[in-house]
């Protein structure tokens, strides 16, 4: 009860009380200062002056304890309040001795201090202790007032009446105020108890909050992170585009299309749509393909444009803005039926950032009205990953393209090194162009030196072919170019010997064209065959042009390491052209001469410098008397046995010049001329 208070090593709940009863220490501090200053005034005034000084200095000295109760008070609050209510009780007692007079308010003056004590200490055993000293106090007095140690007398004047009448009116404020203490205390510990409640069930409910946004935050995260992993197990721009779609069904967005940046045509194409409701009922309904939708990016009005060239998200209600210039045309009406058959209104575009650029948009079709913020953030996380990721792809494809180009022309290079005709060499570059460097078609022209005209050699296409003869309706290797059609893209490559750039299949190729297939046709090739640009090389030998390799491309513009490529074929093709050609001259001569070695009746044999036999004729087998093959490559002395033979290689291999002889063989005498061939060996002819 009387032990030291520290506040630094109180629990919550004791330091609140702690500070309750320091709030109540205060009140009683202020309200006793109040009565004492009251009283003081009273006494003051109303006293005689013979008691006016001593009864306002008992007033006063009770009235200035208060300040070291309020230095005890927070270290030993029940001791020093028992103190200070016991020191009052005595103040009172005091005054009525000092007066010489009961004053009739001293009773109700004893009875507030009780109030006093159980309204500071309110704990009972603290009560009943301070009530326990004031009622000795009184109770002392009494005795001494009735024993008449100390006499009293109680003078019935109307100032006597009156002092009494205001001290007990002071008290009785004095008692008000005390009460009012704790009827305010009493309220706020009500206010604060209902406080409490209603703190603790909003903090229930930001709890919940909490939880729900924790557990939203961790399915976002978890989404993110399936979507991450999935995104680096994909390879290529394809794969890429699928897993996306499939990662964003599992996070609830079932409705998905992807459109791309294509900055060579300057339009999105949609290269991605989910495989959920949206695409399955939509192209039932709509008879469209929706992979493969193209829209300009001068097409403002359209939303999807709109998102890829602001950065910004973009959402709208009206199926309109999102099919507006789109190619192949889509019929709003029937646009908007089936987004009511699939049970969406709107449509939400986010942009696919990557490397401060955009490469793309991504749509999401939901319920009428815009989406929650939980899932814009989400997507916009989503957006970002896929926008790097799809950077990231087409790095990927450009690097693939660009090796495969590379082992496209390693591959084209050995082939030539190791083919000699002409037809094989031909067919090996326009294979290549097509099918490694990723053209529609090729084909290679050369002249004709009699008819002065180009000739097509060889062609490769495919479907382009078909497409081609069913156009065309001629044997494509039925045409020719005469040199004189300078106008002409293919003629103009072979006599200015540069290269030439042309859009689509125009209809410049047709000048000259024999024979000529007809208006409309360059148009008509065009969309059949799906030719955005066309390319004529000329294929050079030395300073010598030997051709023009022709290549159709779908794409509308060819980049300068497609360019370099295709250079590339060209270089080797026009150095292989023109091996096959010598080849095919050596072979020719070759022939001949074999026809003129195997038809003489001459004796014929060829030997390298070390005379290992290389060619020996009819006539000299059947001279030599050599039935058995396997002759070619063993040396002379073990295939033919005659020293003198032997003996003209021998002075040949000494003089270097050129020598003559009689040589027996058999019964007949032959005259032999051996002579030697730089780079070969000996050539041997007898007669």
């Amino acid at each position: 009860m009387f032990h030291p208070i520290n506040p630094a090593q109180l629990g919550p709940e004791e330091h609140y009380e702690y500070e309750q009863l320091l709030r109540r220490v205060r009140s009683f501090i202020t309200v006793k200062a109040i009565i004492n200053g009251a009283v003081c005034l009273l006494f003051l005034v109303s006293f005689p002056p013979t008691l006016r000084l001593a009864m306002t200095l008992i007033a006063l000295i009770d009235g200035l304890l208060l300040g070291p109760y309020w230095l005890l008070v927070r270290r030993y609050p029940v001791l020093a309040t028992i103190t200070s209510l016991a020191f009052t009780a005595m103040a009172i007692s005091a005054g009525d001795w000092v007066g010489g007079y009961q004053t009739g308010a001293s009773g109700i003056m004893y009875a507030l201090l009780v109030t006093a004590a159980n309204l500071i200490l309110i704990q009972p055993w603290s009560t009943y202790l301070a009530g326990a000293v004031i009622s000795v106090i009184y109770m002392g007095t009494i005795i001494l007032e009735v024993m008449r140690v100390v006499p009293i007398t109680f003078p019935h004047t109307i100032s006597n009446l009156t002092r009494v009448v205001t001290l007990n009116v002071i008290c009785f404020y004095g008692l008000a105020a005390m009460s009012s203490v704790v009827t305010r205390l009493y309220r706020e510990m009500l206010y604060n108890r209902t406080h409490a409640e209603e703190i603790a069930e909003q903090r229930t409910v930001e709890l919940r909050e909490s939880h729900a946004e924790l557990e939203r935050t961790t399915a976002r995260l978890t989404a993110l992170q399936h979507l991450s992993e999935a995104l680096r197990r994909a390879r290529g721009l394809k794969a890429t585009l699928r897993t996306v779609v499939e990662e964003m069904d599992r996070s609830g967005f079932s409705s998905v299309i992807i459109d791309l940046v294509d900055k060579e045509r300057h339009n999105l194409v949609t290269r991605a749509v989910s495989v959920g409701r949206l695409y399955e009922r939509a192209q039932r309904l709509l008879k469209v393909p929706l992979s493969g939708l193209t829209v300009s990016l001068e097409e403002t009005a359209n939303i999807t444009v709109r998102a890829a060239r602001s950065g910004e998200i973009e959402s709208t209600d009206d199926i309109r803005e999102v099919i507006v210039g789109v190619k192949p045309a889509i019929d709003p009406a029937l646009a908007q039926a089936a987004m009511r058959l699939v049970g969406v209104e709107s449509v939400t575009v986010f942009p696919l950032w990557a490397e401060e650029e955009v490469v793309g948009v991504v749509s999401v079709y939901h319920p009428q009205g815009k989406l929650s913020v939980e899932d814009i953030n989400l997507m916009q996380a989503v957006a970002d990953q896929v926008g790097l990721a799809i950077k990231s792809a087409q790095a990927f494809e450009g690097l693939q393209t660009s090796h495969r180009r590379l082992a496209t022309l390693q591959r084209i290079t050995a082939t030539l090194q190791s083919t000699l005709p002409l037809e094989e060499v031909l067919k090996t570059v326009v294979q290549g162009a097509v099918e490694g460097l990723n053209y529609i078609g090729s084909s290679i022209l050369m002249p004709d030196q009699r008819t002065e005209k180009l000739v097509v050699k060889a062609v490769w296409g495919g479907r382009f072919l078909e497409v081609l003869s069913k156009t065309l309706k001629i044997s494509l290797e039925t045409f020719s170019l005469p040199l004189s059609a300078e106008e002409n893209p293919i003629v103009k490559a072979y006599l200015k010997e540069e290269v030439q750039t042309t859009h689509g299949v125009p209809e410049s190729f047709f000048i000259g064209l024999t024979p000529f297939p007809g208006a409309r046709t360059a148009w008509a090739l065009k969309q059949a065959t799906g030719a955005e640009t066309s390319i004529s090389i000329p294929l050079r030998a030395g300073q010598t042009v030997v051709g023009v390799l022709l290549a159709f491309s779908p794409r509308p513009r060819i980049d300068e390491d497609e360019r370099a490529a295709l250079l590339a074929l060209a270089d080797q093709a026009g150095l292989a052209i023109e091996n096959a050609r010598l080849f095919a001259e050596t072979i020719s001569e070759r022939a001949k001469l074999s026809a003129v070695i195997t038809g003489t009746e001459d004796t014929i044999m060829v030997t390298d410098e070390t005379d290992h036999i290389l060619l020996l004729n009819p006539a000299a087998r059947r001279a030599f008397e050599m039935v058995q093959e396997g002759w070619v490559g063993q040396p002379l002395a073990e295939v033919v046995e005659n020293p003198a033979l032997h003996d003209l290689f021998a002075r040949l291999s000494v003089k270097g010049t050129t020598q003559n002889a009689e040589i027996p063989v058999g019964a007949r005498t032959f005259y032999a001329n051996l002579a030697p061939i730089s780079g070969v060996g000996k050539v041997l002819a007898m007669q």
